[in-house]
């Protein structure tokens, strides 16, 4: 595997954009991870979160220790299917996957996974554009520590609602029937 060695200036914006796709994809792992007990009667859809989850924190990890032009393309294009696959769960529904024939709501959680999946694309598009030789670009590393706080800010605020936030939508099956839960309410039944 041979290696790009960037100036300073692009070696710090890539630093950013590595933590930017990093944090992104571990917080909407993070998310992915949560909403599978909230499908237990769903087998496939909880088995695709654990999938997404498990990628989004494998490909977290190597961008934080191995960012590369191959590592940035690779995140880009697995957030855009995670992103594009939830689209298609929202709009037509996934007819082939029990509890998720019929599309969705849009709930708290699914749409912060996916606005995080958005910036991983987005942080992939332009880290891949860093690696290009025939344009060079970078900022000067007083910039990058003042976007990495930037960063871990707006992660932090698109993922601790998304965590705290009830998830509550029906997943209709096969059978045509809709199976409904909440699993945000704290009232116990009968009260």
């Amino acid at each position: 595997m041979t290696t790009t060695t960037l100036p300073t200036k692009e070696t710090a914006l890539v630093q950013v954009l590595s933590l930017v796709a990093a944090l992104s994809a571990f917080a909407g792992g993070l998310i992915h991870f949560k909403v599978i007990g909230d499908h237990p009667d769903f087998a496939v859809v909880a088995a695709g979160f654990a999938l997404m989850g498990a990628m989004q924190w494998t490909f977290a990890w190597q961008i934080v220790t191995r960012p590369s032009r191959k590592i940035f393309g690779l995140g880009g294009v697995l957030h855009a299917g995670i992103a594009s696959l939830w689209i298609a769960s929202r709009t037509i529904g996934l007819p082939s996957v029990d509890g998720a024939i019929a599309p969705a709501a849009v709930g708290v959680a699914d749409l912060a996974a996916n606005i995080l999946s958005i910036v991983v694309v987005g942080a992939a598009f332009l880290g891949l554009a860093v690696y290009r030789r025939d344009y060079p670009v970078g900022i000067p590393s007083a910039i990058a520590d003042r976007m990495k706080i930037a960063a871990v800010g707006f992660v932090v605020f698109v993922t601790v609602p998304a965590m705290l936030a009830p998830h509550t939508h029906s997943h209709p099956t096969t059978d045509l029937a809709e199976t409904t839960h909440d699993h945000g309410s704290s009232v116990s039944p009968g009260s």
